[in-house]
């Protein structure tokens, strides 16, 4: 069973953004984590996406941020959890910005490191720098 939530945005009669979250239902603390994330990615939205100067300059089209946490495998110690978080600024507009596995233990409730940790913090400051690129054009 997967938690799901969305939020329509509207400036001026006009609607200029959608925010959806769907989270796989886990452990507290897993299912947790993820809430807290999409709750920021939320926060970004209405801040960067839904203003109405926003909106005007995508063309008058609805911005639509889309925040994906599901379960890809799961063992008695272990939970593997996809999260993709992209933007869609219309037809055939659409930037990936985060799209990474996290492994947890359902043991201790904690994150686990990959064996590939360079590849993991190259991934992270690219998705960085793509973020602080459209706060810059915002």
């Amino acid at each position: 069973m997967d938690i799901r939530y969305s939020r329509r945005f509207v400036c001026g009669g006009n609607e200029t953004a959608t925010f959806s979250s769907v989270i796989a239902q886990s452990t507290d603390a897993i299912s947790g984590f993820y809430r807290e994330l999409a709750l920021e990615c939320e926060r970004w939205c209405e801040e960067h996406l839904a203003s109405l100067e926003e909106y005007r300059k995508r063309g008058c089209r609805a911005a639509r941020y889309v925040f994906e946490a599901s379960e890809i495998a799961k063992t008695e110690s272990e939970v593997d959890i996809r999260l993709r978080v992209y933007i869609s600024r219309g037809a055939g507009d659409i930037e990936i910005l985060f799209d990474e596995t996290h492994r947890w233990s359902t043991a201790g409730v904690a994150m686990l490191l990959r064996d590939k940790r360079r590849e993991k913090a190259k991934k992270s400051a690219k998705a960085l720098k793509k973020i602080k690129n459209i706060e810059k054009s915002s």
